[in-house]
């Protein structure tokens, strides 16, 4: 990019002000652009650097009247440009259609945070002690492009000219000569021309640079690289929420960068949490959609939020999951059956959640609440920007960071539905609000009559722009075909009436860890066992070619017997045969707050049926919960020992 040179050939200056527009004080006025579009005129104030970001400059920043107007040259790309204008703009002419509606001082708030340190030195020494008829320096203005400077370029600040009014032609008031202003910030020799360049550059790119992402972010939102013909996304803003936008990222940025501000740098965190795979202007739209741009009311949600977020930061969002919950991911998803799998027709991954299967006390039984929760911030923090990369890869077009979800709720009873389910779902709900509009579209099928009372309730604890984004379907035809809309039926789990694999052979495929065949089938129980020395059987069978290993998990503190027995000759005749008899299975320590397991049989074998009997200790006064989990082999054992 160029600097903002001096006033062109026009009676316009290049920011498109017209030098002869005063208002009534006498002082500069605005004059207006017409729109590319549709011709009309627009009011353009053109964006000025207020006088109290530098040392000395006085007056305040109102409406772009005060400028300053500093004489002095950059250097770009190899060859010296001199900024006679009053501005420290770059590229006006090409980023005026972009930026011209948006106020300047929503602009020129980003490079305040960095500015407002920044003072011109009144003294510097000059440095080094040999000669030099060229330096070149790594750093320039647009690019890693080597910037040189020559003693003829250097030559030119000699001259004693002083700058000039372009409308009245006679010099500006209280304004030094172009040599005066190098002079006065810092003396500059040919021995060491990087006295001079270097910490003017320190000072000035940080602002430049500040002022150009600004002009940037403008630019994307107005055009970006992908436009989606949706409201209140990049390409498709409204002025008011362009410049809610340019606003909101301002205040972001000056949270981060100002220590007076606590926690200023989280606020970012939370915004930017995609930001491997979401662009800058998606992202603040994202979560200024989810409170109508208004910058107020989406900082008061971040604030509510605010708490989670730091705590759940405190464990870097709990990368080891199975090490928080106790137990393997797999066997805590057969209770709580979530899964991503595939793409929607529109890119968008697909979360399918069976809430028929999900049980409370199952999840109760292999960890805790707390665990679920960090359950939900591994996947939204580690797992779904992974998701996004890959419908990303799939599509470089896909640039919205949402999700479809589907809940199946056949098979859902009414005691499923009770306070522990309610409590699992508000804090899903909660951690899920640190992540606003990730959700494009909700789809419940299978719907039982009952449910419409209990989702009277639950819509209460949801917010309203994601309860406005769930469709409810009772009727079973009527949820088929909306699905058919939405996703190819190929790649729909057969759970959910479609010919993709189903969400437990999606489970169970990634259930092998260390480069182990997984199972080829699992069979799941959640055993309660009567109190007071109850028996509870479970009943499953075995192929010639099929090995099996079971193992149980319980957070109970007083323990139980199992046994294994096959059935032998008629099954009307009751005869079994003991596989495994009355082994008892007891936390070693007695503490029934965290989870606990143990396998009952490693390897076994034999076609035919079997039975599983629990039985609890005499001394139970409640029923207890048991999770038995039997992974079924084909064609021998394919698994390591336990350590």
């Amino acid at each position: 990019m160029s600097c903002l040179c001096g006033p062109s050939k026009s009676k316009q200056n290049d920011t498109g002000v017209s030098p002869n527009a005063t208002n009534k004080g006498g002082s500069k006025n605005v004059t207006f652009l017409k729109d590319e579009d549709d011709q009309t005129a627009t009011e353009f104030i053109p964006p000025a650097v207020p006088r109290d970001l530098f040392a000395g400059g006085g007056g305040n920043f109102n409406g772009g009247e005060e400028v300053l107007d500093i004489r002095e040259s950059l250097v770009e790309g190899g060859r010296e440009v001199e900024n006679r204008d009053s501005q420290v703009f770059f590229d006006a002419r090409e980023s005026t259609a972009d930026f011209k509606s948006v106020t300047s001082s929503a602009l020129f708030h980003d490079a305040r945070s960095v500015t407002s340190s920044a003072v011109f030195h009144d003294t510097q020494s000059a440095q080094g002690d040999e000669e030099r008829k060229e330096v070149s320096f790594p750093e320039s203005t647009e690019s890693n492009q080597g910037t040189k400077l020559s003693a003829d370029a250097l030559s030119k600040h000699d001259r004693e000219d002083p700058p000039q009014n372009p409308n009245s032609g006679t010099a500006v008031r209280g304004m030094p000569t172009r040599a005066q202003s190098y002079r006065q910030g810092r003396r500059h020799s040919l021995d060491a021309p990087g006295s001079l360049l270097k910490k003017r550059q320190s000072i000035r790119q940080k602002s430049v640079r500040m002022i150009r992402n600004s002009i940037n972010i403008v630019t994307h939102l107005r055009k970006p690289r992908v436009k989606i013909e949706e409201n209140g996304y990049p390409g498709n803003l409204t002025q008011k929420q362009l410049d809610a936008c340019v606003e909101f990222r301002a205040a972001l940025r000056e949270r981060a960068s100002n220590p007076s501000y606590k926690d200023g740098d989280v606020y970012s965190d939370m915004v930017f949490a995609f930001s491997e795979v979401e662009e800058e202007a998606y992202s603040i739209c994202r979560f200024l959609r989810a409170r109508d741009f208004d910058v107020k009311k989406t900082f008061e949600m971040l604030d509510g939020t605010l708490e989670i977020w730091k705590e759940a930061s405190k464990h870097n969002f709990y990368p080891d999951l199975e090490n928080e919950m106790g137990c393997p991911t797999s066997v805590f998803l057969t209770q709580y059956p979530n899964v991503y799998q595939g793409n929607s027709t529109l890119g968008f991954p697909m979360n399918y959640f069976h809430a028929g299967k999900f049980s409370a006390d199952g999840v109760n039984t292999l960890t805790t609440m707390d665990a679920l929760e960090k359950y939900i911030w591994k996947t939204l923090k580690y797992d779904l920007p992974e998701i996004f990369k890959n419908a990303t890869e799939m599509n470089p077009d896909f640039v919205r960071c949402e999700i479809i979800t589907v809940a199946n709720l056949e098979g859902l009873t009414r005691a499923q539905l009770g306070s522990e389910s309610i409590d699992i779902l508000k804090k899903a709900s909660s951690v899920g609000d640190c992540f606003p509009e990730i959700l494009h579209k909700a789809v419940v099928i299978n719907a039982p009559s009952f449910f419409a009372m209990s989702w009277r309730l639950i819509r209460n604890f949801l917010d309203p722009g994601t309860a406005k984004k769930i469709e409810i379907i009772s009727n079973k035809k009527k949820g088929q075909k909306r699905l058919a809309e939405i996703i190819d039926e190929n790649l729909l789990p057969s759970d959910f009436d479609g010919k993709g694999p189903s969400i437990e052979d999606n489970l169970r495929q990634n259930s092998a860890k260390n480069g182990d065949k997984p199972p080829s089938r699992r069979i799941v129980e959640l055993m309660r066992l009567k109190k007071g020395g109850g028996v509870t059987s479970l009943e499953f069978n075995v192929k010639s070619h099929e090995n099996v290993r079971i193992r149980v998990y319980t957070k109970t503190a007083l323990g139980a017997h199992f046994s294994i027995y096959k059935c032998t000759g008629d099954p009307k005749s009751h005869a079994k045969t003991p596989v495994l008899e009355n082994m008892n299975v007891k936390r070693p320590d007695g503490d029934a707050s965290t989870q606990f397991s143990a396998c009952l049989i490693d390897d076994l074998k034999g076609a035919g049926e079997y039975v599983l009997e629990g039985m609890s200790e005499k001394k139970t006064k409640a029923e207890e919960s048991f999770l038995v989990v039997g992974e079924v082999y084909s064609g021998g054992v394919a698994w390591k020992e336990d350590v």
